[in-house]
């Protein structure tokens, strides 16, 4: 992976407030999987083209999962240093104004269901979101019942938030 691919992934999470020190933490390592997903998915920002690899999501204890998406991670912590020296935004302002548009996607998101900061209902809307993507993109379920009775029976956790998941199908999948 070349440096410049690294520096822009980087650049991704950290706009979207994706903490990147090490070791990275769970929650950071969730979101970086469930983000990357939902962006690549809805055509926000097409992931794996911008680190040249394929795409590997299969699904996983907490959902879709990118063996990938973890290596690129590993890639950025081990060229910190080479990478802070790369200025992206004013080599690339292209990228900038498509990372200002899914910044503000994840926030119109965060207002929809009113996530309110510090709290887990981010995490769980995510898990939700991605899931509903993943069982419509990759399982071919087109029927929202049918998608439903899956991610209740994979994710008994997430069972509240039937409302929003209906509000995320019928609203939120591009």
């Amino acid at each position: 992976m070349k440096l410049d691919q690294l520096a822009k992934l980087e650049l991704f999470y950290k706009e979207l407030g994706i903490n990147l020190k090490e070791p990275l933490d769970f929650k950071s390592r969730f979101r970086m999987q469930k983000e990357s997903f939902i962006v690549n998915e809805i055509g926000k920002l097409q992931i794996f083209d911008l680190i040249s690899m394929e795409n590997d999501y299969s699904w996983y204890i907490r959902g879709v999962y990118s063996q990938n998406i973890a290596n690129a991670y590993y890639s950025i912590m081990l060229n910190r240093h080479v990478l802070d020296t790369i200025d992206i935004k004013s080599l690339n302002g292209e990228f900038v104004q498509t990372l200002k548009k899914v910044k503000e996607f994840f926030n119109k998101f965060k207002q929809q269901f009113k996530v309110k900061k510090g709290f887990g209902k981010f995490d769980d809307l995510l898990e939700l979101y991605s899931s509903i993507i993943y069982f419509q993109n990759y399982q071919k379920l087109d029927n929202y019942n049918e998608i439903w009775k899956t991610i209740k029976k994979e994710k008994p956790h997430l069972k509240m938030y039937e409302k929003e998941g209906l509000i995320m199908f019928n609203k939120w999948i591009f």
